[in-house]
């Protein structure tokens, strides 16, 4: 826990977790000098409310028990020695990862109840942080047997209404509210039908918050974020869904009299890519993003018409530049789908891998061989390879060294030319890729201890291949000039000509100067036009972002040859016109930098996460690239 007493000018550590994970949530009473403070430390392994009455000076557990894990905490501000706290489990069985117990202190963390367990016998009470639609799939006649999507690891927060401390918010998959201090529980929203209902809220709530003037009576105003965004009500105390059976149907209920809920996404710039990719005239792109599937965009139909394509979780995609009416994408795990009608219909395409799902990446890169289409690689403990576009596979390679593969690259020049990397930082490497099997052991190199979050090649010479590394503490941008069998670190880290000690996700080369490379951080783009031997920040008119994935395309409708498309974890995607000047002289673009931030989309959704951490680099000269085109910065209601 660290605390600033500046405004944020500069921090001092005021307590060193020994729980895994860290502190999780803070709660502040308002009421108290100095601060009283309560943190909630601990998820997975165990967890711990820590108290302060010295404004953080000491710490002391207020309350932990076996089986507690995230937890998240609200005082009740009409009643500030009322406390309560909403926890996930951990100690296994139906709602592991799912709601443990909701707490209350009425003495200011004195002492502490279970206001309601995961033992109730109503139901409804259960399912604080669990997916309620398939929770009752028996009750409501949807299938044989219920199924617990437990997400109180990812998505759990609790809020107390201003003025009656016995009126509680809490928030999992969807939105729950209590009346009488935590007891019993009615759902507030759903998720699983159509986003134009009053009562739809997008799924995996992360916060709650009140209007500043709510009185309870004539202002009830109340937001949430989710990963769909922002959503309001103006009717937050008024009735709830009314238990069973409505929650069955709850398209079909009277809303009137109900909390009915605004989707408030206009404008609102902060989708969450993990990888996309342009077509290759540039006109048309995709992507898949964090709880919103799939989507496509174009420049005639501009930045508010982009949609969805499949549903879910987005992952990777790839396009076939020869025919753009193939496209490959995926949801999560072993996932991946091929449509041949242009994104129409997708239909999966993973025949013959054997592997266990459980080898593969939460978001499992795959990528289609840039010489020939037909060629696909994905891989979980082993690697695989199509010669059909995905129609069968077939074992690669033994065993890797450790960890999954999470990047891979092949050769534009050579097919058998393939390198591709692992969690636990190993890269292994094939000259004769197309001929591999299940008995090869490729050979692997190891350098740096992390996560292997991209592998490019040279787009001119297969023999050189760059690497990155997503992890703290370690060198991020790796080059090997032997195809993979030696490599040296090209980012000097914390140098002033470096990038910082944060994490890379990707790195695109210029086909026009291959000594000019770009790598997409946890703070955006770093430009290097030196081959990596200086590095500088190109974030002028750029965002401050995770940056997921980077790509260069040759365009048709652009004054320049080749743009770059950014993909981000947070502000949507971006583009600029490369470069034409290369070599020397003023090669800095200058293109229009306009945006229109909305979009719309349909779909059914699922709820998934992930987190990534970012701190803050200082840029030390002027980058070579200093505006960005803001060309696609829209919200996740484009697919909700």
């Amino acid at each position: 826990i660290w605390r600033s007493t500046n405004g944020g000018s500069s921090w001092s550590r005021v307590y060193n977790a020994s729980e895994p994970y860290g502190c999780m949530d803070l709660a502040i009473r308002t009421d108290k000098s100095p601060d009283t403070i309560f943190a909630a430390c601990g998820s997975t392994f165990g967890a711990t409310i820590y108290r302060s009455a010295n404004g953080g000076n000491t710490w002391l557990s207020s309350f932990s028990e076996s089986g507690m894990g995230r937890t998240t905490l609200a005082i009740a501000p009409s009643n500030e020695d009322v406390v309560y706290a909403l926890a996930a489990d951990t100690s296994g069985g139906t709602y592991s990862g799912g709601m443990r117990a909701v707490y209350r202190t009425t003495n200011g963390g004195s002492s502490w109840t279970a206001r309601v367990r995961n033992t109730d016998s109503d139901k409804l009470n259960r399912v604080l942080l669990t997916n309620p639609v398939y929770a009752f799939f028996s009750d409501c006649g949807y299938g044989p047997d219920d199924v617990f999507y437990n997400q109180g690891w990812y998505d759990n927060i609790i809020a107390v209404d201003p003025t009656d401390e016995n009126v509680v918010w809490a928030g999992g998959i969807d939105l729950f509210r209590s009346n009488n201090g935590g007891q019993d529980w009615d759902l507030g929203s759903y998720w699983w039908g159509n986003k134009s209902h009053p009562l739809y809220v997008h799924a995996d709530q992360h916060i709650i918050t009140f209007h500043p003037n709510y009185n309870g009576t004539t202002n009830t105003t109340m937001f949430v974020g989710n990963d769909g965004g922002i959503f309001r009500t103006d009717n937050a105390r008024d009735n709830l869904f009314g238990g069973m059976p409505n929650l069955c149907n709850p398209s079909g209920l009277n809303t009137a009299g109900r909390v009915n809920w605004t989707d408030l996404n206009n404008g609102y710039a902060v989708t969450q890519f993990y990888h996309g990719l342009p077509y290759p005239n540039g006109e048309t792109y995709f992507g898949g993003t964090q709880d919103n599937g799939t989507n496509r965009g174009n420049d005639t139909d501009g930045a508010n018409a982009w949609h969805e394509i499949m549903g879910g979780d987005g992952g990777y995609v790839a396009v076939d530049p020869t025919n753009t009416n193939v496209l490959f994408a995926e949801t999560t795990g072993l996932s991946l789908a091929r449509s041949t009608n242009g994104g129409t219909t997708f239909s999966g395409t993973t025949f013959g891998i054997s592997e266990s799902s459980g080898n593969f990446l939460f978001i499992n890169p795959f990528v289609m061989d840039p010489g020939n289409p037909q060629i696909l690689w994905t891989g979980g403990r082993f690697l695989w390879r199509s010669t059909d576009q995905g129609s069968n596979w077939v074992q690669a390679s033994g065993l890797n060294p450790s960890g999954s593969f999470s990047a891979h690259a092949v050769a534009p020049t050579d097919s058998n030319y393939v390198v591709s990397g692992t969690s636990n930082g190993y890269l292994v490497r094939s000259q004769t890729a197309l001929s591999t099997n299940s008995s090869t052991f490729w050979p692997s190199s190891r350098p740096a201890r992390g996560y292997v979050s991209w592998v490019t090649f040279d787009p001119t010479n297969k023999n050189i291949v760059y690497a990155t590394y997503s992890t703290f503490g370690v060198d991020h941008v790796w080059k090997s000039s032997n195809r993979g069998a030696t490599w040296t670190a090209v980012d000097n880290r914390g140098a002033a000509n470096g990038i910082p000690d944060i994490p890379v996700h990707t790195i695109a080369v210029d086909p026009t100067d291959t000594d000019r490379l770009y790598v997409g951080t946890d703070l955006g783009i770093f430009i290097s036009t030196d081959g990596g031997d200086n590095w500088s920040v190109a974030n002028n008119g750029f965002a401050h972002v995770v940056t997921e994935a980077l790509a260069v395309t040759k365009v048709s409708s652009s004054p320049a040859a080749y743009q770059l498309f950014a993909f981000t974890h947070g502000r949507g995607v971006y583009r600029i016109d490369l470069p034409v000047n290369v070599g020397g002289g003023d090669d800095t673009p200058t293109p229009t930098a306009t945006h229109t931030a909305t979009a719309t989309a349909t779909h059914t959704p699922t709820a998934t996460p992930t987190i990534t951490p970012s701190p803050t680099p200082t840029a030390t000269s002027e980058p070579t690239v200093v505006e960005y085109q803001m060309f696609l910065p829209f919200i996740s209601a484009i697919g909700d």
